[in-house]
């Protein structure tokens, strides 16, 4: 259920990345909301994008000691779950 989860959010970031967009936690909500997030989940994703990216989609981070960089609104690394160069990791992906 968690990669599921995880799956999600990607697909809900990603679709919003090409726009490079700073959320409020209020435009979040709603966002969230639309794509189905359990209502019980919200505070937590919320909270999430606000420490790692200041709600924003653009966000990347410098590389970590392993090379990977975490992408996105939520900081999602591309060693796992995206690849950087077209579709790949757990939820077959493009991080960008």
């Amino acid at each position: 259920m968690r990669a599921f989860s995880v799956c999600l959010i990607l697909v809900i970031v990603t679709a919003h990345t090409s726009l490079a967009r700073k959320f409020t936690p209020c435009q979040l909500l709603s966002e969230l909301r639309r794509h189905g997030v359990p209502g019980n989940e919200l505070a937590t994703w919320i909270c999430i994008a606000q420490r790692e990216s200041a709600l924003n989609t653009a966000a990347i981070n410098r590389a970590n000691t392993d090379g990977s960089r975490d992408n996105g609104i939520f900081q999602i690394n591309n060693r796992y779950w995206c690849r950087d160069n077209g579709r790949g990791g757990e939820c077959n992906l493009n991080c960008a």
